[in-house]
């Protein structure tokens, strides 16, 4: 049997009048294998078909269960008998034919109930009279006596067992004994489903709750610059005053008399002058302004008439080439100026981070996950994922992939984290990437070129990007997925180290495509260590 074949294996009985029961099945079947076979690789198999010589009839029957994906079993009646209960009173009781019920139990076994189908003749016993283990599941009966012919019997027969195999279809073939069962679909709420689930970026809950968390925190923020009073600044000397000041420091200055008699007045340096002396601490209008704004759109609070919301005293600070600024002030001047830029970072940030979503507006974000849903230990996984290029276009992860009015912001929102933020799954207990996808090698080494490009051309200072649309590109490429090249179909392929029995993990990057049509579907093929190498379905999405 190849790794793609359907099997249906028939567990028959010839007590009964084979016109009645045993051929009327076995027809079905044919009808149904004859029917599907433009679709799927489907065969029909029975007790010792195919097998030469003179092989044990009952082992082989069993290793024919273990190998089948369908089980079609004749459970028509084959005999009654009278059985008393304990109260005194007497029942008859029908029994299909004991070896056709020993296949069924072992099939139930290894097969599963899902992809058994019981069929009998009620004409010999209804549903209800059969023994409880069988009276109790889904039967198929018929019957000759209704009026209907047996062409629409069979039909009857026939459609049940195509709903089977549809659902193997959909769902995967089952897993054979000692092997692992992985699993591919969409996470949803704890377990994988075979049911799209596209995520719209800027309403997905990570990263609603991603900004939720910035804003409850800016919030916050917002309460305690106003808890913090600060005593008026006092008067300063004014400009013209101070620069005055600096010049007499330079006029006062002790003059150097060289060894030849001629005179060096020594020049205070104009940088030294006005960056390393104490500066006051001055909140500009326009990030007022901005500050303003963002807090009545974002958090819903004016703080416009507010007049002590960005009063920080007399601070002063002056620039230190170890550490940047020092300080110089009440620690609840330094403390409420460092509140109030945190305010403004955290405000700036979450606009910036609804301005980059709209890249992603109309899109399909698919986060594909990986779950082995049985007790066996697996590794090396390979996952193959094909769409069909009619029914999507598949959006390619680059530096191009940003919306035009964000054009030159590349190095500003990979240095901000604003893709990791937005793309990355949420990771927790219960599911996780199966490596840290947010860095690679090569982050390395671009990180260096930074540090290069910063040395000689002054990138990262005085608002000069350090990084540039190229860090951006090798970013996103991360968290989305790239299709390979040069397909009939649109395909991807995802690796997973390992997994452990019941573990679910994150395919990789995400699927990004736009949808051409309102339904369609996913398929997919498994490869690893300790799988049988017939692992496959079908991830499906309907509008």
């Amino acid at each position: 049997m190849s790794d793609s074949q359907i099997t249906i294996f028939y567990s028959w009985q010839s007590d009964l009048p084979g016109s009645e029961t045993r051929n009327i099945i076995q027809d079905s079947i044919k009808d149904a294998v004859r029917l599907l076979r433009d679709t799927v690789d489907i065969e029909a198999d029975r007790d010792t078909k195919g097998e030469f010589g003179s092989p044990d009839i009952a082992q082989t029957i069993f290793s024919k269960i273990d190998d089948c994906n369908i089980f079609v079993a004749d459970v028509s009646a084959v005999c009654r008998y009278e059985a008393t209960d304990k109260d005194g009173n007497k029942k008859v009781k029908y029994m299909p034919n004991p070896n056709v019920m020993l296949e069924l139990g072992y099939a139930t076994h290894v097969v599963g109930w899902d992809n058994v189908i019981c069929v009998l003749n009620a004409d010999y016993g209804a549903p209800e009279d059969m023994p409880f283990d069988i009276a109790s599941r889904r039967l198929t009966p018929f019957s000759l006596k209704d009026g209907k012919s047996k062409g629409e019997i069979k039909r009857y027969i026939k459609g049940v067992i195509q709903d089977t195999v549809e659902n193997i279809l959909e769902n995967g073939k089952r897993v054979k004994t000692g092997f692992s069962d992985l699993r591919l679909g969409c996470y949803d709420d704890g377990s994988i489903s075979n049911m799209l689930h596209p995520i719209e970026v800027s309403n997905s809950v990570s990263f609603v709750k991603h900004k939720t968390q910035i804003l409850d925190e800016s919030l916050k923020l917002v309460e305690q610059i106003r808890s913090m009073k600060i005593t008026e600044p006092s008067e300063l000397l004014n400009t013209e005053a101070a620069s005055n000041a600096d010049e007499k420091q330079t006029s006062n200055a002790t003059a150097i008399i060289r060894k030849d008699g001629s005179v060096l007045t020594p020049v205070t340096s104009s940088l030294k002058l006005n960056l390393f002396k104490l500066q006051r601490v001055h909140i500009k209008d326009e990030d007022r302004n901005t500050i303003i704004e963002l807090c009545k759109n974002y958090l819903g609070i004016d703080i416009y008439e507010d007049t002590d919301f960005f009063n920080i005293g007399n601070l002063e600070r002056k620039y230190d080439l170890m550490s940047s600024y020092s300080y110089e002030g009440t620690k609840d001047e330094e403390n409420k100026y460092n509140s109030i830029m945190m305010l403004e970072n955290n405000l700036h940030r979450v606009r910036m981070l609804d301005w980059y979503a709209t890249t992603f507006d109309g899109l399909f974000f698919i986060p594909l996950a990986i779950e082995n849903a049985s007790k066996v230990y697996d590794e090396d996984v390979d996952v193959y994922v094909k769409i069909n290029k009619g029914v999507v276009e598949v959006i390619i992860p680059s530096k191009e992939l940003i919306n035009p009015d964000m054009r030159g912001l590349e190095g500003l929102i990979y240095e901000e984290d604003v893709i990791k933020e937005l793309l990355m799954m949420p990771e927790s207990s219960d599911i996780s990437y199966d490596t840290d996808i947010s860095y690679t090698l090569a982050d390395s080494l671009a990180e260096s070129q930074a540090l290069v490009r910063a040395q000689f051309s002054g990138a990262g200072i005085n608002g000069n990007p350090r990084y540039n649309s190229d860090d951006y590109g090798r970013e996103i490429i991360k968290y989305i997925a790239m299709p390979k090249a040069k397909s009939n179909d649109i395909e991807f392929e995802f690796s997973i180290g390992s997994l452990r029995a019941k573990e679910k993990k994150w395919l990789g990057p995400a699927l990004l495509i736009n949808p051409l049509t309102d339904n369609f579907h996913i398929e997919y093929s498994i490869k690893s260590k300790n799988s049988d190498g017939d692992l496959s379905g079908i991830v499906t999405y309907t509008k």
